[in-house]
């Protein structure tokens, strides 16, 4: 597979991945967003071993310290999105909002935002430990241009139905003049 095929096969998995919310409405979200992530984390690795030129047991080791802290990347994302979520809830145009309640929402979720950066940092020096420096830098940017490419997705997927949240914001619509909430 050449690495054009790969990356285009990533982007169409990512593309899948940003739909997965309006798939959702019909059932069976928990399931389809694991299939998409698992789909992901695998051509990502796939990727990452031919870019990086892993050895069988560098990729070993690799998907090990992924593994082992995709658990609190996962609850930190979940955590991210409630939180957001809650904070738009209370920021509503036209409705008042609990200065308390924002307060205590604001607070989390720049803790939980650190947490998340600290557990960043904590795998980077466990792939640290895996992995050669340059390996490293090419794994860093290889991750980053994914989730870049992700995010691009998520603003681009329609904005949830009313009482729906989302994490990502839908791109702002042109200017019409109109200062309605988006």
């Amino acid at each position: 597979m050449t690495q054009r095929m790969r990356v285009t096969s990533l982007i169409v998995v990512a593309l899948a991945m940003a739909a997965s919310p309006v798939l959702a409405q019909r059932g069976g979200r928990a399931n389809r967003t694991a299939l998409l992530r698992r789909q992901i984390e695998q051509l990502f690795m796939q990727q990452a071993r031919n870019q990086l030129g892993l050895s069988g047991d560098q990729a070993t080791r690799v998907q090990q310290v992924l593994g082992e802290f995709a658990g609190t990347r996962l609850q930190l994302d979940l955590t991210e999105r409630q939180l957001t979520t809650a904070l738009r809830d209370q920021l509503r145009p036209g409705i008042a909002a609990d200065g308390d309640s924002v307060a205590r929402l604001v607070t989390a979720l720049n803790a939980n935002r650190v947490a998340n950066a600290v557990s960043f940092q904590s795998e980077m020096m466990a792939l640290s430990k895996v992995l050669t420096p340059v390996q490293l830098g090419q794994f860093q940017l290889l991750s980053d241009r994914l989730l870049e490419r992700i995010r691009e997705l998520q603003q681009q997927r329609p904005a949830p139905a009313a009482g729906g949240g989302s994490a990502m914001p839908a791109p702002p619509p042109a200017d019409t003049g109109s200062s309605a909430p988006r």
